[in-house]
C-alpha cells in the first residue's frame, strides 16, 4: 500500500469518527465539549430523574402527634392569707373537690374535712363542711405540732399580745374563758358571716382560726 493511500484512510476515518460525533450531539442536543468539573449531563441539567420507586412521598403527621401542644390548665388565683381565705379558697365558697391538693388529702368526709397547706410561714388547715370553706386554722394542729405559722396582714398572728388583739378590734372583741382551761379565747365578730378566734395563754395569742359562725366557734373542729 501507498504512503498515501495510507493517509487519506486515516484522514477519513477522523472524519467519519468526527462526523458521527456531530450528528449524535446535534440529534440529543447534548454538549459533549469538555468541562472541568464533573459529569456534563448533570451539569448542564439532561441528567435523567431516578426512578420512580426511590421516590417516597412525605407522610403527613397525624393530628394529635406528639409535637401538638397540650392544653394548658388554668392557673389558680393566688391570694395571701387573710381573714378572707387563701389561694383560691375563700371562706363561704365552694371547693373543687376534684382538686389534686384537696384530693391528696384523703378520703373526704363531706360532713367535716380538713385538708393542710404548706403555706411558707408555717402550715394552714383548711375546715370544708358540706363542700365548702368554712375556716382556716393556724394551731398546734398536726402530730409536729406548730412552732410557727402565718400572721394576718396587719401583723396579729401567733405569739402576738393580746393587747394587739384589743387595739386592732375595739369594741368588736369579747373574751370568754377557754374550754378546756387553759387561758382566755378572744372573739372578733367582724361580719354577720365572718369572724376570728384567737386562743390565749399567759397574753399571748397560742393559735387562732378565721371563718365562718358557727363552724369558726367549734372547740374541737371536725371532732
Amino acid at each position: 500500500m501507498g504512503c498515501g493511500r495510507f493517509l487519506s484512510l486515516v484522514s477519513g476515518a477522523a472524519l467519519l469518527v468526527a462526523g458521527t460525533t456531530a450528528s449524535l450531539a446535534a440529534i440529543d442536543g447534548i454538549d459533549l465539549s469538555p468541562d472541568v468539573g464533573g459529569s456534563p449531563d448533570i451539569e448542564k441539567g439532561t441528567a435523567l430523574p431516578p426512578p420512580a420507586d426511590l421516590l417516597t412521598p412525605a407522610t403527613p403527621r397525624p393530628r394529635g402527634s406528639q409535637f401538638e401542644a397540650a392544653p394548658i390548665p388554668p392557673e389558680k388565683p393566688v391570694r395571701p392569707f387573710t381573714e378572707v381565705g387563701y389561694g383560691p379558697y375563700v371562706i363561704g365558697e365552694a371547693v373543687d373537690l376534684s382538686d389534686p391538693e384537696i384530693a391528696a388529702s384523703g378520703p373526704i368526709n363531706p360532713d367535716c374535712h380538713y385538708v393542710r397547706f404548706d403555706h411558707p410561714a408555717g402550715p394552714l388547715y383548711l375546715m370544708i363542711v358540706q363542700g365548702e370553706a368554712a375556716r382556716i386554722d393556724v394551731s398546734s394542729m398536726g402530730p409536729e405540732g406548730v412552732t410557727t405559722g402565718p400572721s394576718l396582714p396587719n401583723g396579729v398572728g401567733l405569739g402576738s399580745p393580746v393587747g394587739d388583739i384589743e387595739v386592732t378590734w375595739g369594741d368588736q372583741v369579747e373574751t370568754e374563758p377557754n374550754k378546756y382551761g387553759v387561758g382566755t379565747d378572744y372573739i372578733v365578730t367582724l361580719t354577720d358571716t365572718r369572724g376570728i378566734v384567737f386562743e390565749t395563754d399567759e397574753g399571748k395569742v397560742t393559735a387562732y382560726r378565721v371563718g365562718r359562725p358557727p363552724e369558726v366557734h367549734w372547740v374541737e373542729g371536725c371532732s
